[in-house]
């Protein structure tokens, strides 16, 4: 349907859509219609709410849509039962049997929702009953995996739910429907964009998986920047690179189109195939019958496509068959000692990334390449070592019709290279860039028909998966002067963390363009900062401020973070807090698994280009920074700078809530230079 205004869409109204009986649905979707042609109150269905300056209601039955609305837009901020009301012990009555004026002051009871109570980091925390018994006739209209029914169906209260070992999207769909959000909170909430209403009820039913984010005036400019490429635009997590990046293809087409190239083609790649289905559906929503020209795929789909279609297929091995030929290979050859040095994961990845990672020929080659940013310097003859468990391991592969993803890069980079395969694409955008291995990136960029048709996203914090090595080095085509933007603002930190932390780094004149984050326009709570007297201390904090912030934002505890500056405090803040009923893991940045059920641990160098809605950062004590005795001035000075900066991105992991502890018998220098004013040191919050 051809809509008059633009539809807006918030994550919680699509939260709620799932709790909308079946049977209500097409007078939903057709109330929708009405009011993107004509929102404007008419004082009976459609009415502004007296709390608000711009939130009104439209009757749906006995549902209430709440929304706002510009000139050209609406925004559909929720729907909910007025039966539901039941947080404020609103007494419910037929919409006939009220007069308007008592109708709009339930109503707006209604969009008040549930309202959390004061953060208060010294006082135990309390979790509220459920209002209501979770069935599995209702987990099943919220379309819950039957997988967790039985779980979810034993929950009495908040705690119970938040502590189930059950995807993050779930928790929240439950909890937003049994504690509806304050309509303040949602209004808050990134704009999502619906297309066509019809896309509402693909959601409703589980076809559609999402909806675009809008863009806001500043990302939309980026979508039609240097077109002609190649063009790299750089950004953190939550700065919208991706969803830029998927805006463009619609520009890119709109600008083939104009120059009469009616048949053009496009590839959109992403890093994992559930990436690139998610986005395969975005696009289909933005581009609708022009979706043809585009194809979605990983880089790993198209190298395996490439090699399959020359007729040179082999079964890709697992990791653990990987792992069984690496420690034979090296244990044929007698490299027991190579063994005891190299775990077998790292002489793996040696191969991934450096070998075939980039497309290494010959020992020669290998014995002279840079290895800069693997962390371990490797001589020569222990190069030479590897390369000869490298030729064992291809031997045993083959022998068994095996192969690796890395090598299928490198067979499919030279089949594209050598003219056997021959399609190109008129424009190759690779999102996430940094992900890829060189051997990966190269094969998307040569399916380019020209530099001109070069589009990368890529993480602001990383050059390429290990660092050392320019762009340019890993292709000629890939000449990013004038043409690299690097994106700042990331949409969903809240101002009050963006602002301490942008007043820490300025104010100790450690600036730096690339570090820099400029200010949201989310709000939140203030951070907190607090000293503690003993280990039994700062652990009590820990575990009372992540268990309040994850109640406060509907969270499991698991999606917190405690960040530290070594390895040493991690493993002891993670066993100390672990023992006082946290459930806790010590992990190194490589090993990171997000959908783990337990608070990450990690230090603050390694949490770099990551972000939590929760964090706290701990160990901030006198070892910090760590000053030898051995150092000269210039040494100490660039360890301050350094761990200064290394503090600056442990505060900007945070998301939603922050919390910095510190020794109070042996502070580091640097909470002196945290600025009070933008910090809570009070017992309370809000």
């Amino acid at each position: 349907m051809n809509l008059s205004r633009d539809i807006n869409i918030k994550p919680s109204f699509l939260r709620e859509l799932h709790a909308l009986p079946s049977q209500m649905g097409e007078q939903v979707w057709e109330k929708i219609n009405f009011l993107a042609q004509n929102p404007i109150p008419d004082g009976h269905l459609k009415k502004k709410l007296n709390k608000w300056d711009d939130v009104y209601r439209l009757r749906v039955g006995d549902f209430r849509l709440f929304y706002s609305f510009g000139g050209n837009w609406i925004r559909l901020l929720s729907i909910r039962s007025r039966k539901n009301a039941y947080q404020k012990g609103i007494n419910y009555e037929e919409p006939a049997e009220l007069g308007i004026d008592a109708e709009i002051d339930s109503d707006e009871e209604v969009a008040a929702g549930y309202e959390q109570p004061r953060l208060n980091i010294h006082h135990d925390i309390t979790y509220n009953r459920l209002p209501k018994s979770i069935t599995s006739e209702w987990l099943a209209q919220l379309r819950i995996p039957s997988e967790y029914h039985i779980g979810l169906e034993s929950c009495n209260s908040e705690d119970d739910l938040l502590t189930l070992n059950i995807p993050d999207e779930y928790i929240e769909r439950i909890v937003d429907n049994l504690f509806p959000r304050p309509v303040e909170e949602i209004m808050q909430q990134p704009d999502l964009i619906v297309f066509d209403t019809n896309d509402l009820i693909r959601y409703k039913e589980g076809d559609l998986l999402g909806f675009l984010l809008r863009l806001d005036a500043d990302q939309e400019r980026l979508v039609d920047w240097a077109l002609q490429g190649p063009a790299l635009i750089k950004g953190g997590p939550g700065t919208g690179k991706s969803t830029i990046a998927l805006y463009r293809v619609r520009s890119l087409l709109d600008y083939y189109g104009k120059q009469g190239k009616s048949n053009s083609k496009i590839l959109f790649t992403t890093y994992t195939p559930a990436l690139a289905r998610f986005s395969e559906q975005l696009l289909e929503q933005l581009l609708r019958t022009r979706i043809s020209s585009v194809t979605i795929e990983t880089a790993d789909e198209i190298a395996l496509n490439i090699v399959r279609t020359a007729g040179k297929s082999l079964e890709v091995a697992d990791q653990n068959q990987k792992k069984i030929m690496m420690e034979h290979s090296v244990k044929s050859l007698g490299n027991d000692e190579l063994l005891s040095r190299y775990r077998i994961d790292y002489l793996l990845d040696e191969i991934e990334w450096v070998i075939e990672g980039r497309d290494i020929k010959t020992l020669e080659t290998y014995l002279n390449v840079s290895r800069v940013g693997r962390g371990t310097a490797l001589t020569k003859s222990t190069k030479a070592l590897i390369w000869g468990v490298y030729q064992k391991y291809c031997s045993l592969l083959k022998e068994r019709n095996l192969t690796t993803i890395s090598a299928t890069r490198c067979q499919a980079l030279e089949l594209v290279i050598s003219g056997v395969w021959k399609d190109r694409y008129d424009a190759v955008i690779i999102d996430e860039a940094q992900d890829l291995t060189p051997t990966g990136l190269s094969l998307l960029v040569e399916l380019s028909k020209s530099n001109k048709g070069i589009y990368l996203t890529a993480d602001g914090s990383q050059s390429i998966y290990y660092k050392g090595f320019s762009w340019s080095e890993v292709h000629d085509k890939l000449q990013f002067r004038g043409r690299a933007i690097n994106l700042r603002r990331n949409y969903r930190t809240t101002r009050e963390i963006s602002d301490a932390a942008s007043h820490f780094l300025k104010s100790t004149g450690s600036g730096d363009q690339d570090l820099s984050m400029l200010r949201s326009s989310q709000s939140g709570p203030q951070p907190l900062l607090f000293g503690y007297n003993s280990e039994n201390e700062q652990y009590d904090l820990i575990v009372k401020f992540i268990k309040q912030m994850s109640k406060h934002f509907r969270l499991k505890t698991s999606s917190a973070a405690i960040l530290v500056p070594s390895s040493a405090v991690g493993r002891e803040i993670s066993e100390g807090i672990t023992k006082v009923g946290l459930p806790c893991k010590y992990i190194r940045g490589s090993q990171l698994d997000l959908q783990s059920d337990e608070v990450k641990v990690l230090t603050m160098s390694a949490s770099k280009g990551l972000e939590f809605p929760i964090v706290c950062v701990a160990g901030i004590d006198k070892d910090f920074p760590r000053i030898l005795d051995k150092m000269d001035e210039d040494d100490i000075a660039e360890t301050v700078k350094v761990s200064r900066r290394t503090l600056y991105v442990g505060i900007t992991r945070a998301m939603r809530g922050l919390m910095v502890v510190y020794d109070n018998k042996a502070p580091s220098s640097f909470i002196k230079e945290l600025d009070v004013s933008y910090w809570s040191t009070e017992i309370s919050t809000n």
